[in-house]
């Protein structure tokens, strides 16, 4: 019996991994909905299997290539988590749009692992600043695994944020 990688035609890609980010990006495309799940969960990081379910497949089908393969990218790369042990590092931080040059005065929470920035949608609503959609959803995380009840982040905003004379 064929493995895997055989069964959907992998070997003729393959690389490091067994298969390229291509044949991947091919194969869900154009697989049934079954098929193209199981191929996800085999190209995802461990940590991101969870992901890997009928949403996802809908959002990697509806767009371009070559953001279809930045969101694969992302899948392959684990899910880090951590937890702290209720300590907290709140900070004064002054915030402008680079658009408006709006300037805003807040507490901001520093999160020392964190991948990237994060602000509130409830505060972007009620100071209407302007955003960007993004070309492909992100899940996003809580810091005990599970999906954050808002599921992804569609959309960003660009800011600048000056933290003292920093």
């Amino acid at each position: 019996m064929k493995d895997f990688l055989d069964y959907f035609g992998a070997r003729k890609y393959e690389t490091n991994k067994g298969y390229s980010i291509e044949w991947v990006a091919k194969k869900i495309r154009w697989s049934n909905k079954e098929e193209a799940i199981g191929i996800l969960k085999v190209w995802a990081h461990s940590s991101r299997e969870e992901e890997c379910m009928k949403e996802k497949l809908k959002e990697l089908n509806s767009i371009m290539d070559d953001e279809v393969l930045m969101a694969l990218k992302a899948l392959e790369e684990p899910l880090i988590l951590r937890k702290m042990e209720n300590k907290q590092l709140n900070v004064q931080v002054k915030l402008q749009t680079t658009d408006t040059y709006r300037t805003f005065y807040k507490q901001a929470l520093v999160d020392s692992g964190s991948s990237s920035s994060c602000i509130s949608r409830k505060f972007v609503k009620e100071n209407l600043i302007d955003t960007h959609p993004l070309p492909f959803p992100i899940t996003c995380y809580n810091a005990d695994g599970s999906t954050n009840k808002d599921k992804s982040i569609i959309e960003v905003i660009e800011m600048n944020m000056t933290i003292g004379d920093h």
